[in-house]
């Protein structure tokens, strides 16, 4: 038996540690990748469109529910709210009940029996796809067709008081968010839709 990790031995102490610093490395580099996603995005589209999932009743499924709570969607989308707002771009939500991977890109025809496990969209039509490109393109044009053309005002925000930092007080980003300098934009007109 190699090391004994006996309750309250130096053995279990070095473990747990250990043990800690890996979960934190795996943490920042789970926050670092939806970052540079969200930023690669908000820089390349003026308008985004997310699903609105129900993520909780997902989390219920035991065979998805590790893989849906790593890739952390809700995370995802407070990045890419933020940061676009920052731009004055757009981020719209399509309804959860919205039939993105059902629907045909084609012809709009609904798939009512199509299951989790087909990853290829079949249509009567003849049009086969990706099941999660068909659910994008489905998603774009939902957000072309929802989108607002009047131009927004961007949002007033107040400075932030009683902090305290070295740097004194000021607006400064939250726990986990860049600063509008980092989200180095360009301005283009089109939209992408987040699957």
């Amino acid at each position: 038996m190699r090391g004994a990790k006996t309750q309250g031995s130096n053995n279990r102490r070095r473990a747990t540690a250990r043990l800690a610093r890996h979960h934190t490395h795996v943490a920042a580099r789970r926050r670092h990748f939806l970052h540079e996603v969200s930023t690669r995005l908000v820089n390349t589209h003026d308008r985004l469109v997310l699903e609105d999932l129900n993520t909780a009743g997902m989390l219920a499924n035991r065979h998805l529910s590790r893989a849906i709570s790593d890739a952390g969607w809700g995370e995802f989308a407070r990045l890419v709210s933020y940061k676009q707002q920052w731009r004055g771009g757009q981020v719209l939500f399509a309804d959860r009940w919205f039939p993105s991977s059902r629907m045909c890109s084609r012809c709009g025809t609904r798939n009512r029996i199509l299951t989790l496990a087909d990853r290829v969209f079949a249509c009567d039509c003849g049009h086969r796809l990706d099941r999660d490109l068909n659910a994008a393109i489905n998603l774009a044009a939902w957000g072309e067709k929802h989108h607002q053309t009047q131009a927004r005002e961007p949002e007033a925000r107040a400075p932030v008081i009683n902090v305290r930092r070295r740097d004194g007080a000021g607006p400064h980003s939250g726990v986990g968010e860049t600063v509008p300098d980092d989200a180095e934009t360009d301005t283009l007109t089109t939209s992408v839709a987040v699957v």
